[in-house]
């Protein structure tokens, strides 16, 4: 089989719950690129309920978000330039992602400022334009 051929299975997934489980941040993620050449964002992220992702924006490329297990809340905000800190979001939009009710994934719009809230032990695979920096 050629080395570059990533296969997903419950043996990789099992096995990044086990390392986000001993993260201090509840999470770890596999990158799905062939090469660091590659300039795309292709990652499968594991992560746990309890960890904290901070409300942000993508400027530059959509971000489609593919869930293979677990459930998590795509929470949407509108900011308020005239106000500092988290107060200056407010949220509007708020998106349960769950296989198993039937919601797979969705894309997250160039610019929408949002963040996830995770309700159970999840797998996602998230998409987006240009290279990924830790």
């Amino acid at each position: 089989m050629d080395s570059s051929i990533k296969i997903i299975t419950s043996d990789l997934i099992n096995e990044l719950h086990s390392v986000a489980k001993e993260s201090s941040r509840l999470r770890t993620h596999y990158d799905l690129r062939t090469s660091e050449d590659d300039t795309s964002q292709r990652i499968l992220n594991v992560v746990e309920p309890g960890t904290q992702f901070t409300i942000h924006r993508n400027e530059t490329s959509c971000e489609t978000q593919i869930c293979i297990h677990g459930c998590y809340d795509a929470v949407f905000y509108h900011e308020d330039e005239t106000k500092t800190g988290e107060e200056r979001f407010t949220e509007y939009l708020r998106i349960e992602v769950c296989p198993a009710k039937g919601k797979f994934g969705m894309q997250v719009p160039i610019g929408e400022w949002h963040k996830l809230e995770i309700k159970e032990p999840s797998a996602l695979c998230i998409i987006k334009d240009g290279k990924y920096v830790k």
